[in-house]
């Protein structure tokens, strides 16, 4: 046997008892989903909104998300969705988002008629 052989003996015993010395979740890397905070701003500016029309919808849409009308997550999705497109992210947002909504039974462009 070799001088190695008792220090691999204490090692395993620490990781097999669970010892607080050799903890094994602490070298574990974990993910979390987590939201960014974006701005009206940002968004508009990543999308690249040309007209105040498309500026105007988000920033509609930011303040549907703060009443409760729409999940931030469904906005997101939409948002992530759009900076995956090379060209037109604003179309591709408005869209989607449409079609989102459509598909959870939100009306967007009649809760967007109330605001005004």
């Amino acid at each position: 046997m070799t001088a190695k052989f008792p220090k691999i003996i204490i090692l395993s015993s620490l990781i097999l008892l669970g010892s607080g010395i050799a903890d094994i979740p602490a070298f574990m890397p974990t993910t979390q989903a987590q939201y960014i905070q974006l701005s009206a701003d940002q968004m508009k500016a990543a999308l690249q909104c040309p007209t105040d029309a498309s500026k105007e919808f988000v920033d509609d849409c930011f303040t549907l998300v703060t009443r409760g009308i729409l999940p931030e997550s469904l906005v997101l999705s939409a948002f992530h969705y759009a900076m995956g497109k090379p060209k037109n992210r604003w179309v591709y947002f408005g869209k989607s988002l449409e079609v989102r909504c459509d598909g959870l039974g939100i009306d967007l462009h009649a809760e967007m008629k109330k605001l005004h």
